[in-house]
């Protein structure tokens, strides 16, 4: 136990560098797509990965699999460090010569801040960047996580991976209870598949759709989970529990980068990481525990319920927030007509 918390403590950041990157180098209006992206190809490495080193531990041992898979890990930790990916705008080279009248007042408006102006020289020589942020200014992404949305957006993380892992764990022991452990495999990869085409259709929509909204799809679709057990009729119900798969990913990543400014987005989508990672960590035993105890339907099921009526309380207690907040500004203006 002590070992697998020191790894877990220099555990790469992969998901958080990957999305303040993406956050960067993609406009706001098409971020949502980037991250949709981003999880789609999350659930190719989940369908491949499982199946790849079950087929490695029955060949070549446990032991020297792990060791492949620490040895890639590394490589994935070197790649990084040798791409460098950007993780704020002013790490991104701009254009080197700009028009003259947008020249004119980019210099002008530089002018206006004498310490800014000192630090976009200093950086303009070393590097031939444009920083865009102010040093000066402190920033926190804890204020804006706390608010109202922000902890509905990291609650709606933490519950949905708990769904995600809950579903997983039930979905092997109902195939187990049944006799079918060789769908195991066909059913996970028709869960994944039914995510794949979630992302792909949350990534094309130009509508906003909020992370309360998708908690709330993504438990009214894993319901039906807990009362099949025919294989076929399964694959069936995970297809569509998966269609809100990557959809709470994407839409939880989006929610939280939209709520920070630039300079913070990094520790904001770490947030963001460990509410992933504490769902996950949460509901493993949890409903473990539930399986065991009452059977495979109940581990879905009640992780399902949960998701359920988790989304429906955070809607209620925005809709119930922005109607105090309309009586109050309709007073205020009320009262000064």
């Amino acid at each position: 136990m002590l070992i697998a918390f020191v790894g877990g403590i220099f555990s790469l950041p992969v998901w958080s560098i990957v999305r303040t990157s993406l956050s960067v180098l993609v406009p706001a209006a098409q971020r949502r797509s980037a991250f949709a992206l981003d999880s789609m190809s999350t659930e190719l490495v989940f369908m491949a990965g499982p199946a790849a080193i079950t087929i490695a531990a029955i060949a070549i041992g446990t032991p020297v699999s792990l060791l492949i898979v620490a040895g890639l890990i590394a490589l994935a930790g070197i790649g990084l460090l040798i791409a460098d990916p950007p993780t704020r705008s002013d790490q991104v080279m701009p254009p080197t010569k700009l028009p003259p009248g947008l020249a004119v007042s980019e210099g002008a408006a530089v002018a206006q801040k004498e310490g800014f102006a000192e630090q976009r020289v200093a950086e303009d020589l070393t590097t031939g960047q444009t920083p865009v942020v102010d040093p000066q200014v402190g920033v926190s992404a804890r204020t804006a996580l706390l608010s109202l949305g922000g902890m509905a957006a990291l609650i709606a993380t933490m519950v949905g991976s708990t769904t995600i892992t809950a579903t997983d764990l039930s979905l092997v022991a109902i195939l187990e209870d049944v006799g079918s452990t060789a769908m195991i495999a066909p059913i996970m990869s028709v869960w994944c598949a039914g995510s794949l085409v979630g992302g792909f259709a949350y990534g094309a929509a130009r509508r906003t759709i909020g992370p309360l909204w998708v908690l709330l799809a993504l438990g009214l679709l894993s319901i039906p989970v807990a009362f099949v057990e025919n294989p076929w009729w399964l694959g069936v119900a995970v297809f569509f529990a998966g269609l809100a798969l990557a959809p709470i990913i994407t839409a939880t990543s989006e929610s939280i980068s939209r709520r920070v400014p630039e300079q913070v987005r990094g520790e904001a989508m770490g947030w963001h990481g460990s509410a992933m990672t504490i769902g996950s960590a949460v509901g493993s035993p949890l409903f473990g525990a539930v399986i065991d105890g009452f059977g495979p339907a109940w581990g879905v099921g009640s992780a399902a319920l949960l998701a359920t009526v988790v989304a429906v309380s955070g809607l209620v207690a925005m809709s119930i927030r922005r109607v105090h907040r309309r009586r109050v500004l309709e007073d205020r203006f009320g009262d000064a007509a």
